[in-house]
């Protein structure tokens, strides 16, 4: 077992989780009117239909995360590693972290975990 790849497929679990859960939480709960489950209330001149494709692509980055959580385990089962498609995971959340550190200014968290990933994929490769 390549314990460096098992340790991110369950950290990349924990992120997911956690993007959608909080963000359920902290964002979307928010601005959902009592009139149902996808009646989201307008706000600064946000429509419903812009709300609810914030929604899917909120919980598709989740979704994501949980393919990557499934390929860093398939691979940390296996003794010869097909280095090609992790070495583009590896670049690919590095960009991620990089980029969302960015954006935020370091004040969204999930930017430490998406690098944290990267650095247990390229020590697994090692």
């Amino acid at each position: 077992m390549n314990i460096y790849l098992f340790i991110a497929s369950i950290l990349s679990v924990g992120l997911s989780i956690a993007h959608t859960i909080l963000g359920e939480l902290m964002i979307f709960s928010k601005h959902r009117s009592t009139k149902g489950w996808f009646q989201f209330s307008t706000s600064q001149h946000l429509t419903e239909q812009h709300w609810r494709i914030m929604w899917a692509t909120w919980h598709l980055a989740s979704v994501f995360g949980i393919l990557v959580a499934s390929i860093l385990f398939h691979y940390s089962m296996k003794k010869v590693i097909d280095s090609s498609v992790l070495y583009c995971m590896l670049f690919g959340l590095l960009g991620a972290g990089l980029l969302v550190g960015y954006a935020t200014r370091g004040k969204h968290p999930g930017w430490i975990v998406l690098l944290l990933i990267a650095t247990l994929i390229y020590l697994g490769l090692q």
